[in-house]
């Protein structure tokens, strides 16, 4: 999607630049109720995964770089302010497009 995106912007002639980025596993309590899981087997979760989540301002980083750095890459898939790896099917320029018509299809029935 970012890529379409990125691609429509382009040819719209608008200076934006589209990415995708992934922001990490961070401490927060956005997933601290997991349904169907005992409160108690949460508890030990989370206490196993805390040394391996980012705090927030980590996890914020590469959210602040792509937004603000000069010469981010549109389209392109971010992880730790770094350019990652993605599938091929992110890729796939023709999946891209069905991908955005799709979306646009299933708005038009939420939104009249």
């Amino acid at each position: 999607m970012a890529r379409e995106l990125d691609a429509r912007c382009a040819a719209a002639g608008l200076p934006v630049t589209a990415v995708c980025l992934h922001p990490g596993f961070i401490h927060t309590n956005l997933g601290r109720d997991f349904p169907g899981m005992p409160r108690w087997a949460q508890s030990i979760v989370y206490a196993l995964m805390r040394p391996m989540l980012k705090s927030k301002r980590q996890g914020a980083a590469c959210q602040v770089y792509c937004a603000t750095a000069p010469g981010i890459a549109g389209g392109e898939y971010y992880d730790d302010c770094n350019v990652a790896k993605s599938t091929a099917l992110a890729h796939n320029a023709v999946a891209g497009r069905a991908l955005w018509d799709e979306s646009e299809r299933l708005i038009a029935q939420l939104c009249p």
